[in-house]
């Protein structure tokens, strides 16, 4: 989805491997991707999901490097046109934090090109609160934040960046065509991005502007237990 946005995406920089389905999406639009996995059985499983996995990683088209991705992005000396975060739910899952504070975004936004996009899934169920901070987070680093909610989707995609990002449909539809997007979601058309469009950068900062950022050593997402029992009259 960030990639509908560039005009010729060259480097995608992706935390997470899961089904490998972000992976061959950059591979398609004609970026070369580097994965950041945890996991070496994440990694061993690619195959299994990605039928022509063997056939690209000979040729080249993506690394897939076993470290923690906030890691991963630190030691890194490329400019990336995408970064995309998408390891969770649920979003207090021990450490996860690491990867939604403003002091991350900092990392990331240092690492995109001037055109680059920060693609942040954010999940459900999570508080809205939650929602918020981490809107609050993006929009202290970066001068634009869009955010969609699509159809039977249980999460929201937040895509920050540099420049505002164009919604010309003229433009949207080739990019959707030259990236063979319809191929695999053949409900995706300019109308559908626009349509789904939930909140502009207004819409973020006036919204999120009451809460606090999440930092490194306030990491307000990562404990919810006071709070799922300050709403529970019962505890088990």
């Amino acid at each position: 989805f960030p990639l509908l946005f560039q005009h010729d995406p060259k480097e995608m920089f992706i935390i997470g491997l899961g089904a490998a389905n972000t992976l061959h999406s950059g591979v398609v639009h004609g970026a070369h991707v580097t994965v950041a996995e945890l996991l070496p059985s994440v990694r061993e499983a690619g195959p299994l999901f990605l039928k022509d996995w063997d056939k690209l990683a000979a040729a080249g088209k993506f690394t897939v490097r076993l470290n923690d991705g906030r890691n991963e992005l630190l030691r890194s000396r490329k400019q990336y046109d995408a970064i995309v975060v998408d390891v969770t739910p649920p979003i207090y899952s021990s450490g996860a934090v690491n990867l939604y504070s403003r002091d991350f975004f900092r990392i990331a936004r240092g690492k995109l090109a001037k055109t680059g996009v920060f693609s942040l899934w954010i999940p459900k169920p999570c508080f809205e609160s939650d929602y918020f901070m981490m809107l609050r987070s993006l929009k202290e680093v970066f001068p634009y934040v869009n955010v969609w909610n699509f159809p039977n989707m249980p999460g929201f995609l937040a895509l920050a960046s540099n420049e505002e990002l164009d919604f010309s449909p003229k433009l949207l539809e080739e990019r959707i065509k030259k990236g063979n997007v319809r191929q695999e979601l053949p409900m995706v058309s300019a109308a559908f991005v626009n349509g789904t469009r939930f909140m502009n950068t207004a819409q973020v900062e006036g919204s999120s502007d009451a809460y606090p950022p999440i930092t490194d050593d306030k990491p307000y997402t990562e404990f919810p237990l006071a709070r799922f029992m300050a709403y529970s009259p019962v505890w088990y």
